[in-house]
């Protein structure tokens, strides 16, 4: 995908550590390991604005932030296999897919933050082009001008 360095991602090593305990308190530390790497991946994703983030989903139902964090960033977004980058790179096609435009430009601004080249997010509206409506793609390539990222 991207040609920067090795960035697979190496996955969780907390789950390794914590297989042999009993399964109820496993459970638990899972869980626990899961919402700290959630938050951990999260607060990379939306540097200075995750507080306000995270204080709006909170707002929006009182467990709806936890699981956010847990769930799909912690147990979804941070599995092994594949580098945070990638998956926001992914993030960032899914999103103009599903016409997103809040969570687009805040995937576009997570995408640079964890190392994605611009001329990488560049490259969506021409890899996308024959799938999406030529408006999907003019908004894209719209706001990844804002971040001056080109060919």
């Amino acid at each position: 995908m991207h040609q920067s360095g090795d960035r697979r991602d190496t996955g969780s090593r907390d789950h390794a550590k914590i297989r042999d305990v009993d399964p109820i308190v496993g459970h638990a530390l899972r869980r626990t390991a899961d919402r700290d790497n959630g938050e951990r991946l999260f607060r990379q994703i939306y540097g200075d604005a995750t507080d306000p983030v995270l204080q709006r989903l909170a707002a929006h139902a009182p467990t709806f932030r936890e699981a956010v964090l847990e769930d799909a960033y912690g147990r979804i977004l941070s599995r092994p296999g594949l580098a945070a980058a990638d998956r926001e790179w992914f993030a960032v096609a899914a999103l103009t897919a599903l016409d997103c435009p809040q969570q687009l430009k805040s995937h576009v601004r997570g995408a640079l933050r964890l190392g994605v080249p611009p001329s990488d997010l560049a490259a969506l509206p021409h890899l996308l082009r024959a799938d999406l409506p030529t408006a999907a793609i003019t908004k894209l390539t719209r706001l990844l001008d804002e971040f001056h990222c080109r060919p």
